[in-house]
């Protein structure tokens, strides 16, 4: 590093201080960037999609329970089994068939805006497999089928068809709702340990560059102090010659 010898002591003392100070700033910065798309990515997993569809799910499920309640209540009450006085049946029925009505329509909403969200990500929503071997989309659009099915067992409003059918089949229609659950579970499983191993390449990928980084600027400082004692040591030499009369 022949340069060095042409500069002056201040100039060799900033080379050695403000690499470090700019490498020092840049780490800030691009870890500072690192941290805010892992937080990011974070949150798009366990709130944005995990937390969103399962509770969504959730509520879908119990509108459920809460419609096939509505209808066996509606059941007795048309066929006489229920304990309420005469007068006030019609009004009950009334009342549990909106119900029915009301909690079916909020169990297709509900599936249809977890499958919405779902679709955030493609992997989710296409790739994780239930435990039947059905992705989410495929689960979803089954469910949506057989829900129509179980609806068409049998009329309230005519008390015809099934109802034996009817409740059974409640049942396995239900059973969709834990599929879609335990598939959006897997795929944040997934997702969590993808992001630990994105964070620790990153990790090991910074190390190997700060300690790049590091390595030049020993040598650059190890250079200017080479150069100072250098400097120093010719500066003596001549007020020693000088003040021996030469």
């Amino acid at each position: 590093m022949k340069f060095l010898k042409n500069l002056g002591v201040r100039t060799k003392l900033l080379l050695m201080s403000v690499p470090l100070v700019i490498a020092l700033v840049i780490s800030l910065v691009f870890m500072g960037v690192e941290l805010n798309s892992t937080e990011e990515e974070v949150s798009k997993v366990f709130y944005d999609i995990l937390y969103t569809v399962n509770s969504t799910l959730l509520n879908a499920d119990r509108d459920y329970y809460q419609a096939v309640y509505a209808a066996t209540q509606y059941y007795d009450l048309s066929n006489g089994y229920a304990d309420a006085p005469e007068e006030m049946v019609p009004e009950y029925m009334n009342t549990q068939m909106g119900d029915y009505e009301d909690n079916c329509a909020q169990v297709l909403e509900r599936v249809q805006a977890a499958y919405d969200t779902a679709k955030l990500d493609s992997d989710l929503v296409s790739k994780i497999p239930s435990a039947n071997g059905k992705t989410y989309e495929q689960t979803t659009q089954e469910f949506l089928a057989d829900f129509e099915k179980w609806q068409g067992l049998y009329d309230l409003k005519a008390n015809t068809g099934s109802w034996n059918e009817f409740t059974v089949e409640f049942g396995n229609v239900r059973d969709y709702l834990n599929d879609l659950q335990e598939i959006t579970e897997t795929w944040a499983e997934q997702e969590h340990k993808e992001i630990r191993q994105s964070i620790a390449g990153k990790i090991i990928g910074l190390s190997i560059a700060f300690g790049i980084v590091s390595v030049l600027l020993i040598v650059l400082t190890i250079a200017i102090i080479r150069e100072i004692r250098k400097g120093v040591s010719s500066a003596t030499a001549d007020l020693n010659e000088l003040a021996s009369g030469n």
